[in-house]
């Protein structure tokens, strides 16, 4: 019998060195770029969702956070010959219509009593119809009612209106009522509670703040 033929053994392939480094380097320079690419991409939405806060709230408080609202006035006080209306209520008007008390004229706004006398000087004041301006007046009082009414310029008159009380103002594009305060006029303990809750770092950085934003 002829001898069996034995097939050699396979010699196993030597791997080449520096393969799997350069598998590595591959890798790696694929993902840089594209998390480069994330990055920009992240910066870019950032910023633009900044710049659309930013334009926002500057369209809701331009021309409107010092604007002037709308008032809303009580009905004037008439005065007139014949009026149940005593000295002392009418001074308590003055008062609340924020007329001071003088001992001598002094200008548009101010009130002295004499006797059974008042004098004042009324304020300018636009009517529905037709402004009326500041008048110079005596009001005479007997038994709680107006006995007359005298101007210094046309002696007696029958009929003076006060300018009316602002009882309220109005934004009428928010239904808002605001009253623009200083910071000074702002409680100390309010002004800690909202930094704390809003922004601890208000002072410290240079007027954004990433984190709060983020939070």
């Amino acid at each position: 019998m002829p001898p069996k033929s034995v097939s050699p053994t396979p010699t196993p392939k030597k791997r080449k060195p520096g393969a799997k480094k350069t598998t590595k380097v591959v890798k790696n320079s694929r993902i840089k770029p594209l998390l480069l690419k994330l990055a920009v991409l992240a910066a870019t939405l950032f910023f633009v969702w900044v710049f659309y806060l930013n334009a926002r709230v500057t369209t809701e408080f331009r021309g409107q956070l010092f604007a002037e609202p709308a008032r809303v006035y009580a009905r004037p006080l008439s005065l007139y010959p014949g009026l149940e209306l005593s000295q002392t209520i009418l001074i308590e008007e003055l008062q609340r219509l924020g007329y001071r008390q003088v001992s001598t004229s002094a200008g548009p706004g101010t009130f002295w009593p004499t006797g059974n006398t008042i004098e004042l000087v009324t304020r300018a004041y636009a009517f529905w119809d037709g402004a009326q301006p500041s008048r110079h007046l005596w009001v005479d009082f007997s038994n709680n009612r107006i006995q007359s009414i005298r101007d210094r310029t046309v002696g007696l008159v029958d009929l003076v209106r006060l300018d009316p009380l602002v009882i309220g103002s109005l934004f009428l594009g928010h239904k808002q009522d605001r009253h623009l305060l200083s910071i000074n006029e702002v409680p100390d303990l309010f002004r800690q509670s909202l930094l704390a809750v809003e922004d601890r770092q208000f002072y410290s950085h240079f007027g954004i703040s990433p984190f709060g934003i983020l939070r």
